[in-house]
């Protein structure tokens, strides 16, 4: 059993309220680990990475549960974890310039040594791991020297490169979970929804049948059915503990990144105080996916 929750935003206190509910919820069902899809805090500020850290280690006391077992915290990152800064946009939101330049982590080595201090291990963008004989495969989201997005640093092995590289490994598995921020283009919620990625984690997953993609960024709600999709993999959509943002879900309302939109004669809704997460339970014959509203319960 494991926790999964993505797009957290964590900012300040309040922000998270609702995913200490989450893990808490976790901590009781004795998860082995909880995935983390990207965007865990809103700004890619040190303050608000402690704040995370914080968060998790209040729950899990030294990273472990209730009887002591260590709980994995299998992390990768979204575009929010490492904010890409200028003046302009610090000025737009209102964020004081000079906390931008005390505690942007989007430099050289500075997130990296940061996240070992805080959580006592090392963080790699593209890193591969067995929890309870289940393997889980991480890709994080980084950008290149020309703010253009790519899978990983200059200079660093490319995703698609490091699933080759493991392919005999995953192919022994009878299933393996590959977590991205990103949804893998035309899979999961998809041709709806806008965020989806450029399809290089869908060229290279085709090859994968026994893959499951968890994957965030969209905040689509975990009750629309179209977060769980099927074909030559399986790739499901992890919803958003910030705030949610519906598809239109009615005639001539809008929804969000579609090309053939239109006039609209209905607002979309709105129900953005949602917080959405789900338990993963992988039996012998079959993956169970418990989702849970943490707003409401």
């Amino acid at each position: 059993v494991f926790g999964v929750m993505s797009d957290m935003h964590i900012t300040d206190d309040r922000s998270c309220e609702a995913v200490v509910k989450g893990l808490r919820l976790f901590r009781e069902r004795d998860v082995g680990a909880v995935v983390f899809a990207g965007d865990m805090i809103d700004n890619g500020l040190l303050g608000e990475l402690e704040l995370f850290a914080k968060t998790w280690f209040d729950v899990f006391p030294d990273g472990r549960g209730r009887d002591g077992r260590k709980v994995e915290l299998l992390a990768v990152l979204g575009n929010h974890d490492l904010q890409r800064w200028t003046k302009e946009w610090a000025d737009e939101i209102g964020m004081p310039w000079d906390r931008v330049l005390r505690e942007d982590l989007d430099r050289p080595g500075r997130f990296a040594a940061e996240w070992k201090r805080l959580f006592g291990c090392a963080y790699e963008p593209l890193w591969t791991k067995s929890v309870g004989g289940v393997r889980f495969v991480g890709s994080s989201y980084q950008y290149r020297a020309d703010h253009q997005r790519r899978t990983a640093p200059a200079g660093e092995e490319e995703m698609p490169q490091f699933l080759e590289r493991h392919r005999a490994e995953l192919a022994k598995d009878e299933l393996f979970f590959f977590i991205q921020h990103m949804h893998p283009q035309g899979t999961c919620s998809a041709p709806w929804t806008w965020g989806q990625d450029d399809g290089t984690a869908t060229e290279i997953l085709r090859t994968f049948p026994n893959a499951i993609a968890l994957s965030g960024h969209s905040h689509t709600p975990l009750n629309d059915e179209r977060t769980l999709w099927q074909g030559a993999f399986t790739s499901v959509g992890t919803g958003a503990m910030g705030f949610l943002i519906p598809f239109g879900g009615r005639e001539n309302s809008e929804i969000d990144g579609a090309p053939d939109t239109g006039d609209q004669l209905l607002p979309r809704l709105r129900p953005a105080d949602g917080k959405h997460a789900m338990l993963v339970s992988v039996f012998g014959d079959r993956i169970a996916f418990e989702r849970r509203d943490f707003m409401y319960d």
